[in-house]
């Protein structure tokens, strides 16, 4: 790699946190009354807000490229302070989604609080989905391609391994995954994130959860 080259990568590495930075506050200037909230906002390319109800956005918050949000009439969405939302995610409240401050939704999930009727006669005259809250607590990581559907709660500071289905309730400090996702194990205070291992290699393996090992501290 030439010097030019890498000279280029930099400059524009450098200013693609700039860029976000004026495209979430042009979005703030461009919908008042909309976003409340939204101090050090970060909108990536191709962002799309769909907002009839309420948005709620804490400070610091980063929405990556091509992620969507939806906020339907008298629904209510919130994110909390310095939320992370990765590329094509899509966020969907018809009634109510909450979303705690640090919290790390990766790429290509879906948060939504709704269903659809499933006879399909009654799908077919349907005018209002089915709803129930969705409650995420602070710190939560979500892996890639989790799905948390309508109802769902995850307790502060748990880990939702990628390619989950969550449909009920997670408690706190715990690693979780699978469809439905289920609790595989607490988190042990002593480990980091890095360093999470599940007893089970098969477990991990069909919840698409990675497993790296720690390195000896001698």
């Amino acid at each position: 790699m030439t010097l030019t080259t890498r000279l280029v990568k930099s400059l524009h590495n450098r200013a693609t946190p700039a860029a976000m930075r004026v495209r979430g506050l042009a979005r703030r200037m461009l919908m008042p009354g909309v976003i409340r909230g939204g101090r050090g906002l970060c909108v990536g390319t191709n962002v799309a807000l769909m907002i009839y109800g309420d948005l709620e956005i804490g400070e610091g918050v980063t929405l990556s490229d091509g992620c969507s949000l939806q906020v339907g009439p008298r629904a209510r969405l919130v994110l909390g302070d310095h939320v992370f939302v990765g590329r094509h995610s899509v966020l969907a409240a018809a009634e109510l989604i909450e979303i705690g401050s640090g919290t790390l939704v990766a790429e290509h999930c879906t948060i939504r609080d709704q269903n659809h009727q499933l006879e399909p006669e009654e799908r077919s005259r349907e005018v209002n989905a089915i709803t129930e809250p969705v409650h995420i607590a602070p710190s939560v990581w979500i892996g890639a391609g989790v799905r948390v559907l309508k109802g769902a709660s995850i307790g502060e500071g748990s880990v939702i391994a990628a390619n989950a289905v969550v449909t009920g309730e997670i408690p706190a400090r715990v690693i979780a995954g699978g469809i439905p996702a289920r609790v595989f194990r607490p988190i042990s205070e002593s480990k980091q994130p890095c360093e999470l291992r599940v007893d089970s290699r098969k477990r991990a393996s069909s919840a698409g959860l990675a497993v790296i090992d720690a390195p000896d501290k001698r």
